[in-house]
This record gives structure tokens, sequence and C-alpha cells, in this order.
């Protein structure tokens, strides 16, 4: 299983380890959510579901998509 989010050559780290953004600020993940305004898929069989990755800036602003 994947354990991180690729976004352009950025790797997004889906644990608690401290990361280092292109700017230079630390962050780390802070929650994943279901989104439950978005209806599941079915999809090979299995419902597939739509995600939050909320991450913190260690200086406390928050990112997420």
């Amino acid at each position: 299983m994947q354990n991180y989010i690729k976004i352009k050559e950025n790797k997004l780290y889906l644990d608690n380890r401290v990361q280092i953004s292109p700017l230079g600020k630390e962050y780390r993940l802070s929650a994943i959510k279901t989104n439950l305004q978005v209806a599941p898929k079915y999809i090979d069989k299995e419902y597939k579901h739509h995600w939050y990755y909320i991450f913190k800036y260690i200086d406390n602003t928050f990112f997420g998509f």
C-alpha cells in the first residue's frame, strides 16, 4: 500500500512524520476525513470514497485537499 500522495514532484507522506515543504516550512499530517458530501462510487466490487487530507504547518496554519 502506498503511504504518500505525490503532487508534481513532492511526496506528502500520510503518517505523523515532520516533513519540509518546497518553501522550507515544516508540516505534518493532521487528519484524514471522509467527504460525506459526495456519494461513494462502486468500483471493482467495492465502494470507493472521497477523502480529505489535512496537513498542518508546525507554526499552526493549515492546508489540505
